[in-house]
């Protein structure tokens, strides 16, 4: 295995009438054949060009994902509108917050949970000590992690990452050997990799997930034997499965830190909650994974939770498993996963150009004395004196009412902060005393 290959992070698409042609250079081709609009089969070549597996989809009548074909000879699987997604066990939809010690930075980041260490550079991690090792991780200029090195008393190893646009699709050795490679398939969200293969050196198996984008089942096809790798709701069990690392949530779990990297956070199933703040503060526990509520909301890439369609993935918008122009939406009506996927769209949008439609008043307009009127025209409503007692400063009519509410004993990670709310702002925004502000 040459050596270049682990720095080629970007690999080359290629993009035909009927054909989306992904090259991996020295270990063959990925091969998206289309029929119109739709992905009909994808084509694994080796090196040499010979068919090493395929994929094939089908499809009813509204266009439809109905069944696949899967890779090897191991046949169909069918699948049906609505999927069952209650919890026999109330022990595994639920986590209890946990009594293990942690120590937050100034931004919201872990920097310590018991033993580990966590450091970061421009928000990003790149060290963990525990007390077994150290883990170091690099980035490129995409923001992509590019290799991971770990420190063990005696000896130390390091892995390089392979990419396919923004998402992860491979790992090597630092001699060159491939360690783990996946073939991304259809998918219903460009940040959840649904694949039909798993390869490795010595063995290629077709994934069987479920409506969590969880990995339950690797088939080997040359065998048929099975390799159990169903993860808990919060992925409690992670450490004790044998599967590949994208067993949870298609992202990639690391075993030395025991975080699952999602792109804009880590997560810990060890405490079930994130290691950063919600960029979009949707929880009032900024920590917390999917609301605590995995079995109902899942998040692609750790900014934003949606709900999980109450249809299969076969019944939401499908996408072109390239991303590239020609993104499919062929769902039949329109469909839960779809629009809250829309949502997340608008919310990204919203956060880039916040600072073009900023809130009109900042923490040094405000002060620090709630009993002083904010601003020419409030008045205070509500019980007791103004600025202590439950109330608000109102200003305008229905139309366009503004309202500030001194907010000064919330507790961290929050803080102490004014909130308002404005005909540009009807959801509230918290005003900070550092001159930052977020959404409610």
């Amino acid at each position: 295995m040459k050596r270049l290959l682990l720095y080629a992070l970007l690999l080359p698409l290629i993009l035909a009438a009927e054909e989306r042609v992904v090259d991996l250079q020295n270990l063959g081709k990925i091969i998206y054949c289309f029929e119109g609009d739709l992905c009909e089969k994808i084509v694994r070549l080796t090196p040499s060009g010979e068919i090493k597996y395929q994929h094939i989809y089908h499809y009813d009548y509204d266009q439809r994902i109905v069944s696949e074909t899967l890779i090897g000879s191991l046949g169909k699987i069918e699948y049906s509108t609505f999927k069952d997604r209650s919890c026999s066990d109330v022990d595994q939809c639920n986590f209890e917050e946990s009594n293990i010690e942690k120590v937050f930075d100034e931004h919201g980041r872990l920097i310590q949970k018991g033993a580990n260490g966590y450091f970061y550079e421009d928000d990003r991690l790149i060290r963990v000590v525990t007390d077994q090792n150290q883990v170091f991780f690099t980035y490129d200029d995409e923001g992509r992690k590019a290799s991971k090195k770990t420190t063990f008393p005696s000896y130390e190893e390091e892995e390089f990452y392979l990419y396919l646009g923004k998402n992860e699709i491979g790992s090597f050795s630092q001699e060159g050997e491939l360690k783990w490679l996946r073939i991304p398939g259809m998918t219903t969200h460009p940040d959840l990799i649904r694949a039909i293969a798993l390869e490795t050196e010595d063995a290629i198996y077709a994934p069987i997930y479920d409506f969590q984008w969880n990995i339950i089942k690797l088939v080997n096809i040359d065998d048929g034997s099975i390799i159990e790798t169903r993860p808990d709701p919060f992925g409690r069990n992670l450490n004790e499965l044998k599967g590949c690392p994208w067993t949870f949530c298609s992202k990639r779990y690391d075993p030395e830190t025991g975080l699952v990297d999602f792109g804009y956070r880590n997560y810990d199933p060890e405490l079930g909650e994130w290691t950063a703040l919600d960029p979009f503060m949707q929880d009032d526990h900024p920590y917390r994974y999917c609301f605590n509520n995995p079995m109902h909301y899942l998040d692609p890439d750790g900014g934003f939770a949606i709900a999980i369609p109450l249809l299969t993935w076969t019944g939401t918008a499908i996408t072109s498993p390239l991303w590239a122009p020609g993104a499919l939406a062929i769902a039949s009506g329109a469909a839960v996963g779809y629009l809250s996927y829309k949502g997340y769209q608008y919310w990204q949008k919203h956060h880039e150009e916040k600072e073009e439609n900023k809130p009109p008043y900042t923490w040094d307009d405000l002060g620090d004395d709630p009993t002083q009127c904010p601003d020419e025209g409030f008045v205070w409503k509500g019980r007791g004196e103004a600025g202590v007692g439950k109330g608000k400063w109102v200003r305008g009519p229905r139309a366009e009412k503004e309202e500030l509410y001194p907010d000064f004993d919330h507790p961290e990670p929050i803080g102490p902060h004014w909130d308002y709310w404005g005909p540009n702002f009807p959801e509230g925004v918290r005003i900070k005393p550092d001159g930052t502000w977020e959404k409610k």
